[in-house]
């Protein structure tokens, strides 16, 4: 067996509990499909995109790459100016097994 195949599934499960353990943020009180990208912006400081979104409330939430967000332990991988963010979220099936699944938060519809 090659040690790439003993070692991901150690690295998958440390990860997985560090977001477990770490304070929640703001945006991962709402679910994923609730959420929508007002706009997409370059901040210089970072030296990344960074993208405004709108949660149920109405408020407005700055977000950029290894934010997180949702109900899924979602991680924001990309910020898109034609797409919007793409996550990838951290799910528990049930078989008890954690998978991850991509996804993605569109502009919202005017």
């Amino acid at each position: 067996m090659k040690l790439r195949n003993i070692l991901w599934p150690l690295l998958f499960l440390v990860s997985t509990h560090a977001c477990a353990s770490r304070d929640p943020w703001a945006l991962e009180a709402f679910d994923r499909a609730s959420l929508a990208v007002k706009m997409v912006y370059f901040e210089g400081a970072m030296q990344q995109h960074c993208a405004l979104i709108r949660d149920p409330g109405g408020y407005i939430h700055r977000v950029c790459k290894g934010d997180y967000l949702g109900k899924e332990f979602g991680r924001v991988v990309e910020v898109s100016k034609r797409k919007g963010i793409r996550i990838v979220e951290t799910i528990k099936e049930g078989d008890g097994e954690w998978v991850q699944r991509e996804a993605w938060i569109p502009f919202e519809k005017r």
